[in-house]
């Protein structure tokens, strides 16, 4: 079938063809819409005269009378227009008995005018003939490039029925799956997807996107991305559901083994943080354990703030290594037993500075060096070793703060027995909201209330 419609060039006026026998008749219609701004290129008598101008021309609609000169009537040259050139016709007609319409239907008109017409009559019909005509093709242009767009895509496209029944695949749907369209037609979505482990009355699930784990027909294990829409449309009588999918074995392949170099890499990463907390142990070997004690009790305190793992995991490494510093003072001053002169205790002081100098440049995931060197900080200014307040101490720093000075209250030291975690805990709330976070407290204490942690 030949498509003479096309886009209309700027200023280009819009063609009609009238095929009337009636001379009279057919120069009226002809002064009055050439008035109203249509080309008329030409007029014919007859069927046969009619179809040769049709060609010629290639008009936008086609006025035709039911009943012309010649063998072939106006119903049957309207058939052949539609049929060979896809063009509009409208009937013009004396006659509108039940018999001649039921047969000019055939021709699917896009209107009908009776004889003797008025011009606003003629106006209107021809005016919705072309503007229906044209939102036609504009439909079916776009019907067909989507057509093209879904079946070329590289995401696999499936439409099923409200029981999951295939009626539409694209090219790539058949490429992941490796079945043919005709394979996957009047199949059950289920029974290209499902198998072991796929609880059929949850797949497939509605919504975002999914994955999923299903047997190739060739045995071999895939694994997909998956979005399942409703759809209900009521002007195109249609109801069910569209999947979208992707293969996404390899992806998911190469994702395992980037979660497995990332354990590696995390486990060799604790275990350097640890080598350096022993390091640490090494010169103060009063406080041996120390650390690893903070750390534990840190961990926990997080737990009852119901914080995110990976502030856990940036706490569990910080914690661990958080008087490296002490590495810088000297040995003598950190076994000293007896109480430490100002000048003694100006170098212990300055281990948390230390500590951020030696773990700086170690591109660590978390804030590991700014949490060391702010474990001291308090939340009135009076800590050290920058003397910074409230929100500008890290949550981490934070309950650093508590768990340390919970740790070292209930410790034996050379200089002095352990003065038990009662003390601790009173120390810590007298202090609350004044040198350390409320939240933190509350937590360490309800930590140790509930006897969840113990140093022993």
């Amino acid at each position: 079938m030949f498509n003479f419609y096309s886009k209309r060039k700027a200023g280009e006026k819009r063609k009609i063809v009238i095929v009337e026998d009636e001379v009279l008749s057919s120069a009226d219609m002809s002064a009055f819409l050439s008035a109203k701004g249509y080309d008329i290129p030409a007029c014919a008598i007859n069927a046969e005269d009619a179809l040769f101008e049709i060609e010629k021309h290639r008009p936008d609609l086609v006025l035709m009378d039911i009943r012309i000169k010649g063998e072939v009537d106006g119903i049957s040259a309207a058939i052949t227009v539609k049929e060979k050139f896809n063009i509009p016709v409208i009937f013009i007609t004396a006659y509108a008995d039940r018999e001649t319409l039921e047969r000019a239907k055939v021709a699917e008109p896009y209107g009908y005018i009776l004889k003797p017409f008025a011009e606003h009559d003629l106006f209107a019909s021809v005016e919705m003939a072309i503007n229906k005509k044209e939102a036609e093709m504009a439909a079916g242009a776009r019907e067909v490039l989507f057509s093209a767009v879904l079946k070329h895509i590289g995401d696999g496209v499936i439409v099923t029925d409200d029981d999951y029944n295939i009626f539409f695949s694209n090219i790539a749907a058949c490429n992941i799956t490796g079945l043919s369209e005709s394979d996957l037609e009047n199949k059950n979505l289920y029974d290209i997807f499902g198998g072991e482990g796929i609880d059929k009355t949850k797949f497939p699930q509605e919504g975002t996107l999914f994955q999923s784990r299903y047997k190739k027909g060739d045995g071999r294990t895939a694994d997909i991305e998956y979005q399942y829409d409703r759809v209900n449309s009521q002007p195109l009588s249609f109801s069910g559901g569209i999947f979208v999918f992707r293969d996404v074995t390899e992806r998911a392949k190469n994702e395992a083994k980037i979660q497995n170099t990332l354990m590696m890499l995390r486990k060799a990463m604790g275990g350097i943080i640890q080598a350096m907390a022993v390091t640490v142990e090494t010169r103060d070997p009063y406080t041996a354990g120390h650390q690893k004690r903070v750390t534990e009790l840190a961990r926990k305190i997080a737990d009852y703030m119901n914080l995110k793992d990976d502030i856990k995991d940036g706490l569990r490494m910080a914690g661990i290594i958080h008087d490296i510093g002490k590495i810088s003072v000297p040995a003598e001053i950190l076994s000293k037993p007896g109480k430490l002169s100002d000048i003694e205790f100006s170098l212990i002081k300055n281990h948390p500075q230390s500590g951020y100098e030696i773990l700086k440049n170690i591109e660590f995931p978390w804030p590991v060096a700014m949490i060391v060197r702010q474990h001291h900080e308090r939340l009135d200014g009076s800590g050290y070793p920058d003397g910074i307040k409230s929100d500008e101490i890290l949550i981490e720093s934070k309950i650093l703060a508590v768990a340390d000075v919970v740790e070292a209250m209930a410790s034996h030291r050379p200089y002095r027995a352990s003065l038990g975690i009662h003390a601790a805990i009173d120390e810590i709330i007298k202090n609350k909201g004044k040198h350390y976070d409320p939240d933190v407290v509350n937590a360490c204490v309800a930590v140790f209330a509930k006897g969840d942690f113990s140093f022993d």
